[in-house]
């Protein structure tokens, strides 16, 4: 099943997924190219020390970061990959930050990681050099943050995530390295992903609740109660789900 994609390199999208080894029948996680005809291509097959592998976001200089639990991955269309950064303490061992996703400024190239605990840090995109904005306490989380976006016209990263209050969508406050709440929703949907429609001022949140799998619509300035975008004609099957969304012009 997939779980995860983002727009395509050059047209069509990049989809991370899961298939079963014909030999061995385990799960393989893999990152397929689609293009618009529909045709897939192979392009990885992560190890297991690699998994989890949920965020994916293309990059403007022509290629594709995955982010997996303690390392940040880059894949290009020809299938080569590398790994540009870790979250690891300097003893090489001792995570800083669990990741969960990645975004990118189309513009500038700069890069956010988000994850558990709330952890948050910038990457510049020519040396991966980090900055952690947001280095949390791993004994005593404040935060879970599982989806992140750039917001271009209002210069400003934002993530899908959740705090002591519940669910919601939150900016990140550079200055101040913390996280600032944006608006909340019903604690009995389960969110996956956000995206954010950045013309018209509004964010998308994929979510789940009671085999209703729906696209939440949430209001950028008011932080209002969300309002149903798109439901599934798939309701009450079971793994019929929706995970991941994008809003592209």
């Amino acid at each position: 099943f997939a779980f995860e994609f983002a727009p395509g390199v050059d047209g069509g999208w990049a989809v991370i997924g899961q298939d079963r080894d014909d030999d061995t029948g385990a799960r393989v996680t893999s990152l397929f190219e689609i293009d618009e005809e529909g045709e897939s291509r192979l392009l990885v097959n992560f190890t297991a020390a690699q998994v989890p592998a949920y965020g994916i976001e293309v990059h403007p200089d022509g290629y594709w970061l995955v982010a997996g639990l303690t390392e940040l991955y880059r894949v290009y269309p020809s299938g080569e990959m590398d790994v540009v950064a870790d979250f690891y303490d300097t003893d090489g061992e001792t995570a800083l930050m669990l990741a969960f996703d990645v975004a990118v400024d189309p513009i500038s190239g700069e890069i956010l990681v988000v994850g558990y605990y709330g952890g948050a840090v910038l990457l510049e995109p020519e040396t991966f050099e980090k900055t952690w904005v947001v280095q949390p306490d791993l004994s005593a989380p404040t935060h879970n943050m599982w989806s992140a976006a750039f917001w271009d016209t209002r210069g400003g990263w934002y993530a899908g995530g959740q705090d002591a209050s519940g669910w919601g969508v939150f900016r990140l406050n550079e200055a101040d390295g913390a996280w600032v709440s944006k608006a909340s929703f019903d604690e009995s949907w389960s969110p996956h992903k956000m995206a954010i429609d950045t013309v018209y001022g509004e964010y998308f949140m994929s979510a789940y609740g009671g085999q209703y799998p729906v696209v939440w619509e949430l209001d950028a300035e008011t932080g209002a109660a969300p309002s149903q975008f798109f439901a599934s004609e798939h309701s009450g099957v079971s793994w019929m789900d929706m995970w991941d969304l994008y809003v592209r012009y």
